[in-house]
């Protein structure tokens, strides 16, 4: 089963739309807490859970994707260009609190391993609850402090690490991997006609865009506020 033009499943790519739509609204929502328009709860129980529900969306279905493509080495290395021109952007805009090791940096770097060792990752027996439990273990469990600088892509921060957005490999790597898990199951005739017919072309669009939406839709979304404040 592959995602190519024919038999794309377009249900995936409602549901990455759908996950970055809601992004962007809980991007709004920090912006106007940032800019100190109004007090909203970020940091609060709800909006944790809104913000673990957009990342839960965005990896595991990018694990799927990334498991489907036929060029996964070159998406994954896309992935990381972009990450890196987003850790230049915010650099220049605020060099003391950046993106050091974001999102994109996370879903790059867990696609590029999985197509360095997917014929070694798809072995891994019962691969979809080992993955998820190894994400829900590793993201209950705190890791500590460490003095030793540069192992913050892992999850190892030292006392001066900052970062303006932070997802480090773990534990979200493990919920890519559980994305990737996934497609053998999704090569069923009822559960592929399912995910090529059941969409939304308006989040089919956003879906299939997600990186240049993803790029763009911050800085947009800062220069209007800016705009309005003055």
């Amino acid at each position: 089963m592959a995602e190519n033009n024919k038999e794309r499943l377009l249900f995936l790519d409602s549901l990455r739309g759908f996950s970055v739509i809601s992004m962007i609204f809980y991007h709004l929502a920090f912006d106007i807490y940032d800019f100190g328009i109004y007090p909203l709860g970020i940091g609060t129980l709800p909006f944790e859970v809104w913000r673990m529900s957009i990342v839960t969306v965005f990896l595991t279905v990018s694990g799927i994707s990334q498991n489907l493509s036929k060029n996964r080495l070159r998406r994954a290395l896309i992935t990381v260009a972009a990450a890196y021109l987003v850790t230049a952007a915010t650099y220049f805009f605020d060099p003391h609190e950046y993106v050091v090791f974001g999102v994109l940096h996370c879903l790059g770097f867990s696609a590029l391993i999985y197509a360095v060792f997917k014929k070694y990752i798809d072995r891994v027996p019962y691969a979809p609850f080992v993955f998820m439990a190894a994400f829900v273990i590793l993201l209950v469990i705190k890791l500590p402090t460490v003095s030793v600088p540069h192992l913050y892509a892992f999850g190892f921060t030292d006392a001066a690490f900052v970062s303006s957005d932070y997802y480090p490999l773990l534990p979200n790597l493990f919920l890519f991997l559980f994305g990737t898990s996934l497609t053998p199951y999704l090569g069923g005739e009822k559960v592929s006609t399912f995910l090529m017919r059941v969409h939304a072309r308006p989040l089919d669009f956003v879906g299939r865009h997600a990186l240049i939406i993803y790029l763009i839709h911050q800085p947009v979304m800062v220069g209007i506020i800016t705009l309005i404040l003055r």
